[in-house]
């Protein structure tokens, strides 16, 4: 009888067992499927970050390059002004020939 109660008990502990591993196989297989799944969104999460990176440095060369056509755009509107405000060297001489003849001229 006793032999009988042993095998019994290690049945059941195999029994027991083998649920066991059966039941860590399916967990297994669970967490290699989110695994994979992980991974798949990590590459497509890699590619969209790369993707906003390449747009970020063509927006930063886009703005780099509108800042510099507007830099020069003042700086050619500054030489404009200082061209007006600062006459040439000979259109002073001509106007200091134009006021001194006006001043020897007879014609009032």
């Amino acid at each position: 009888m006793e032999d009988r109660e042993n095998l019994q008990r290690l049945d059941d502990l195999v029994a027991k067992l083998l649920n066991g591993y059966k039941d860590l196989q399916e967990e297994n297989k669970k967490l290699s499927n989110d695994l994979h799944a992980s991974q798949l969104e990590v590459a497509q999460l890699e590619e969209k970050v790369s993707g906003l990176l390449q747009e970020k440095n063509h927006v930063h060369e886009k703005v780099a390059g509108i800042l510099d056509a507007v830099e020069h755009w003042e700086n050619a509107a500054n030489d404009k002004q200082d061209d007006i405000a600062q006459p040439s060297s000979d259109e002073v001489g001509q106007k200091e020939i134009e006021s001194s003849s006006q001043l020897f001229s007879m014609e009032s």
